[in-house]
């Protein structure tokens, strides 16, 4: 059976490549990919029997992770700034962002303060200038 070679004998590079000389492709039907591959190919050939590198994965969340994190979970999302993840814009003039980043300033300049008291100097310079924080009831 075919089935069991899939993977096991050449690239799939290598099986499209004879694909196309056998004639069984046309140059219209040759993926997008083809081209870019002939041209730029790989150092290393992609091979099943080539072991997988060691890697350490880095940790993608950061500490304005959290801080957001914090202000979803206990603020009610304000009705006349909302985040358009599409539109990248609208995130620069969210309560959310502004709380982050006022966070993020209480904090450079704090010296060792636990964060639940910058958040609540950072809750208190926010409703100074206009911010109407309401908490989510925890029913």
């Amino acid at each position: 059976m075919a089935g069991t070679r899939i993977e096991r004998v050449g690239s799939v590079f290598q099986r499209v490549q004879g694909l196309y000389k056998g004639g069984v492709l046309t140059s219209e039907e040759l993926p997008i990919w083809y081209n870019v591959w002939k041209t730029f190919p790989p150092k290393l050939e992609p091979e099943l029997s080539r072991p997988v590198p060691e890697a350490a994965v880095k940790s993608l969340v950061y500490v304005e992770d959290h801080i957001r994190g914090h202000y979803m979970k206990t603020y009610a999302p304000q009705t006349k700034n909302h985040v358009n993840l599409l539109v990248p814009s609208t995130m620069d003039n969210s309560a959310m962002e502004k709380f982050v980043k006022r966070f993020m300033e209480v904090a450079a300049q704090d010296d060792g303060s636990s964060s639940e008291d910058i958040i609540v100097e950072v809750e208190k310079t926010m409703q100074a200038d206009g911010y109407d924080l309401k908490k989510l009831n925890k029913n």
